[in-house]
């Protein structure tokens, strides 16, 4: 008999388990272990919660999430090389999501970026969009809406080298 892992939704007991734990606490998948066909999606978010929801999320869609507490985290990991699309918050500790966008661009300017955010702030937004993230989702975002873009992004992102000629 196989095992079988589904995705566990978070209920209010769990919610407020993940609440009282500190946000730098291990998230499964961050060891950068992952299956080869699965796309690869990368998030950064200092809230445990939404690293929580984000794995459970792409795992469901058939990605394979990789998540970090902060930017730091991330660009220490090695993880960016491999990665297919950033989701990352805005407000992060120690390095704030645009300066993480900043250098994700200058290791990787071809890797799609969506920006999330609990702050409604129109300057922070057009920067991050000046940037050249492709989109910026205030939170509570609408997964459906986020596993769409991620599917244009990823699709997209697939069919081009990272000189922008078409495979």
């Amino acid at each position: 008999m196989g095992s079988s892992w589904r995705p566990v939704l978070l209920n209010e007991s769990l919610i407020a388990i993940f609440s009282r734990l500190p946000y730098d606490w291990p998230v499964v998948n961050t060891d950068s272990k992952v299956p080869e066909a699965r796309k690869v999606i990368v998030a950064v978010d200092d809230d445990f919660r939404i690293r929580e929801s984000i794995v459970s999320l792409m795992d469901s869609a058939g990605y394979a999430p990789l998540v970090f507490a902060s930017g730091a985290d991330l660009l220490e990991s090695g993880s960016l090389a491999k990665a297919d699309c950033l989701i990352t918050d805005v407000r992060l500790p120690g390095m704030h999501g645009i300066e993480l966008q900043r250098r994700v661009r200058s290791e990787r300017p071809d890797l799609p970026v969506i920006f999330i955010s609990a702050f409604r702030d129109d300057e922070i937004r057009q920067r991050a969009l000046d940037g050249g993230a492709f989109e910026f989702l205030y939170k509570p975002f609408n997964a459906a809406a986020l596993l769409r873009t991620i599917d244009t992004l990823t699709s997209r992102h697939s069919n081009t080298t990272l000189g922008g000629e078409d495979k």
